[in-house]
């Protein structure tokens, strides 16, 4: 107590049952509270009514659960026929499958020997069995069959000199008939310059000078001097020139037919059936006609035909070993009447 000052009087409160309320917490002062002011109340516990429960809801009878459908029968399992055993057989009594015959292959192969055995006959003269040479066609037998229908005067000028040495054989066999077999299916490709790259350029330069260089052989080696006689010394100019334009028009009759015959019409064949090693068929072909030379042109031969081949294969085009194949001939004829 503080002297000089009257106790405060407590204020009566509310008396709660004593099973109800818990008894106040003794008011602990503060240490600047005012001597006389009455502690505040502790603020009530506000109790929250609880509402009335939700009554439960009703529970409804479970539905029946539905019948199960009836079990099918399990399917009655098909019985596999029994496979009789194999009696083991030999490796030689299987039966071998059946292979593709190329019947294009051999039809072109055929064609291609029949028509060079029916011309190295004919070049030979063979009278052995019949008389091939009388299979030699020149303008003149042309002009002889269709004098009847044109008359001579139309005719007259397949009896020129300058055509005598024409063969009309070469140039219908391996020329026109392949061409005209090709004809539905002919890749122009193989005869331009669009598939040439530029290496080709040099590579036809070198192989013109290589070409003109072996045809001088002819003068050096008799067994091809015998062969390719030159004009005899002291012929006319002008008989030269006749010569000259006969040989080249020979050249014209057979050679592109040649190059044609062989590089494609038959290596198109072979490599489409036999794409690895069908192309040496070509080289083998060039060189089995060639036999009836020298052994020094036939091994030529085979050497060429090897690399003009093979290019040709690689480039799908022709045109090189033709020009290259032009250039000896012309130089041969051109030696021949110097």
């Amino acid at each position: 107590m503080t002297p000089g000052k009257e106790p405060a009087k407590k204020k009566p409160g509310r008396k709660a049952s004593p099973a109800k309320r818990k008894p106040a917490d003794p008011h602990q002062p503060d240490l600047f509270d005012v001597a006389g002011e009455t502690p505040p109340e502790k603020p009530k516990c506000t109790r929250t009514k609880k509402s009335p429960a939700t009554p439960a809801a009703e529970k409804r009878p479970k539905a029946s659960p539905r019948p199960a459908p009836p079990a099918q029968p399990a399917p009655i399992p098909r019985s596999t026929p029994r496979v009789p055993e194999r009696r083991t057989e030999r490796a030689d009594e299987l039966p071998q499958p059946a292979a593709r015959v190329p019947h294009l292959f051999l039809a072109v192969v055929a064609y291609v020997a029949v028509v060079l055995v029916y011309d190295t006959f004919v070049t030979l003269g063979d009278v052995r069995t019949i008389n091939w040479a009388v299979f030699a066609w020149r303008p003149a037998h042309l002009a002889a069959l269709l004098q009847p229908f044109l008359g001579r005067g139309l005719t007259q000028w397949l009896h020129s000199p300058l055509l005598e040495q024409f063969d009309l054989f070469k140039l219908t066999a391996w020329g026109i008939i392949p061409f005209l077999l090709c004809l539905w299916r002919l890749d122009t490709g193989w005869f331009g310059l669009d598939r040439w790259k530029r290496s080709d350029r040099a590579l036809l330069l070198v192989a013109c000078v290589l070409a003109v260089a072996a045809v001088g052989l002819v003068r050096l080696v008799p067994q091809l001097a015998e062969i390719y006689p030159a004009a005899p010394r002291g012929l006319a100019f002008s008989k030269r020139l006749l010569l000259l334009g006969g040989g080249l028009l020979w050249v014209v009759s057979w050679m592109p037919a040649w190059e044609f015959l062989h590089r494609y019409f038959l290596l198109r064949r072979v490599a489409a059936d036999f794409p690895k090693y069908g192309w040496l068929v070509v080289p083998l072909s060039e060189t089995l006609y060639h036999l009836q030379k020298p052994p020094l042109e036939a091994a030529g031969m085979l050497v060429f035909s090897l690399i003009a081949t093979w290019w040709t294969l690689k480039r799908r085009n022709l045109l090189l070993p033709l020009l290259v194949h032009l250039v000896i001939e012309v130089a041969l004829q051109v030696l021949l009447v110097v």
